[in-house]
């Protein structure tokens, strides 16, 4: 049961005697091993909890797009390291943490533990954030530190814009080559940054700004359904108040309802505030949707299933497969670039080699709208 003190009742200088006797009676009795209990039976149970919950990324549906090497190649390892976060750093934890929840004796390794397990928990939920801004290009702040500093180079931006303007009439009026061309591009482009508006990666950005920007498919809009459910939601209001209010072996409470009237007052419970059993329960819970969403972010990398902009939605996007009638090449082509795309017919395309030529249509290629840009700039630069 929680008890209120009420401190004009408790004789202070008692008091204070009876919490440093306390204080040195458990650091007496406090011994380090009580932290990291590990010997070798507590070692093979959480070895054999690990296993069970180990992530091994596997493809949670197919799809019909080219595969995205250049796409796979930025991204795969960053996904290896979130993958060992997951296995190493967090079900390592979970393994002792649950070995160590069944014996009143265990209780400072448990509560040591879980403190450090929440936290960890919160870490890769921010990294996966981090993650989804980058690969789906939503443009917010990496930090709040960040965020202040892009806000103080839009504020220089908008002093200086008269100037800005004035430097893009002059380099348009002098030659025309690729250093000016590229100058121009990028104080035009800092013009529109200027009324951007700011915000920082968040649970609540990342939901919002992919809403905003994308016509969501199946890979996308699962798993952003896993990110934006409340469901588990009392893993992170635990975590909140280990971070900011008291840690999980706290046996003491600022009561904070009462400091609205300038009451103080503590709540002290010797058994603890954190219920195990249910505190267990939610976070294997929460372990199983931060590995569904791991495998969902590396099933959207390797089958390519980039969702479409909004105002492109529902369009589609090939290029088209043929071999030159004239050298004998193997090309690629988007199917905006072919006369005709009917398979069972010979028609005219581009060849790099040859130019304007008869071509042998093999098989037309879907591609995301993403990964249709990047090849229709590469075949474009390449004319």
């Amino acid at each position: 049961m929680n008890r209120r003190v009420d401190w004009g009742e408790v004789n202070l200088e008692s008091l204070r005697k009876r919490i440093i006797n306390s204080k040195i009676q458990k650091l007496k009795n406090l011994d380090i091993s009580q932290l990291f209990r590990l010997d070798v039976i507590t070692i093979f149970k959480a070895q054999k909890i690990k296993k069970e919950l180990e992530l091994k990324y596997e493809l949670m549906y197919e799809s019909e797009y080219a595969f995205d090497n250049l796409n796979a190649l930025q991204y795969t390892p960053v996904l290896l390291d979130l993958q060992e976060y997951f296995n190493f750093n967090i079900l390592s934890i979970y393994g002792v943490l649950k070995t160590n929840s069944d014996s009143k004796k265990n209780k400072k390794t448990f509560e040591h533990n879980l403190d450090n397990l929440l936290l960890r928990i919160q870490c890769l939920w921010e990294y996966i954030y981090q993650y989804i801004n980058d690969y789906f290009e939503l443009e917010l702040a990496l930090t709040y530190e960040e965020c202040k500093i892009w806000r103080k180079r839009q504020k220089q931006i908008r002093n200086d814009e008269a100037k800005i303007k004035q430097s893009i009439l002059e380099l348009k009026q002098i030659k025309d080559d690729d250093y000016n061309r590229d100058k121009i591009f990028s104080l035009e482009q800092a013009l529109r940054f200027k009324d951007k508006e700011i915000a920082c990666v968040s649970k609540y950005n990342i939901c919002q700004e992919m809403k905003r920007k994308y016509d969501l498919v199946e890979g996308s809009k699962y798993l952003l359904n896993i990110i934006a459910s409340n469901e588990y939601d009392s893993v992170r209001r635990i975590r909140n108040q280990v971070a900011h209010y008291r840690s999980a072996s706290a046996n003491t409470s600022i009561d904070s309802m009462f400091l609205y009237n300038g009451t103080k007052s503590v709540s002290i419970n010797k058994e603890g505030w954190i219920d195990k059993a249910d505190i267990l329960i939610s976070i294997e819970k929460e372990l199983l949707r931060l590995r569904e969403s791991l495998n969902y972010l590396y099933t959207i990398l390797y089958t390519s299933d980039f969702p479409n902009l909004k105002e492109n939605a529902g369009k589609t996007y090939f290029f088209v497969e043929m071999v030159c009638c004239n050298c004998g090449d193997s090309i690629k082509i988007p199917d905006s670039f072919v006369e005709n795309s009917s398979l069972d017919k010979k028609t005219y395309g581009y060849c790099h080699e040859c130019g304007i030529v008869e071509v042998d249509f093999k098989q037309m290629i879907p591609l995301n709208e993403k990964h249709y840009e990047q090849m229709l700039i590469k075949f474009i630069t390449n004319m």
